[in-house]
């Protein structure tokens, strides 16, 4: 068989080895793709506490606003 646009396409690069890893990860069961997210998102805790120090501090001005529309809306329910 014939190719008779081949000269026009571009040549096909082999794949980064982040793109094999997408392309075989890409049909995974949502648990076994999960875990190893979860652990690399683990936080230290002092870190997590000023986390939640700045999460509970926006939290409470956007609830002291009242405006009630958008994401303020959203945050006081």
């Amino acid at each position: 068989m014939t190719q008779p646009f081949a000269d026009f396409a571009p040549p096909v690069r082999p794949a980064t080895p982040l793109r094999a890893a997408i392309t075989a990860a890409y049909r995974r069961p949502e648990p076994e793709c999960l875990a190893p997210l979860i652990e690399a998102a683990t936080l230290p805790s002092d870190v997590r506490e000023a986390a939640k120090t700045t999460a509970t501090g926006l939290i409470s001005a956007l609830r002291a606003k009242h405006k009630g529309t958008g994401v303020e809306g959203l945050v006081q329910e």
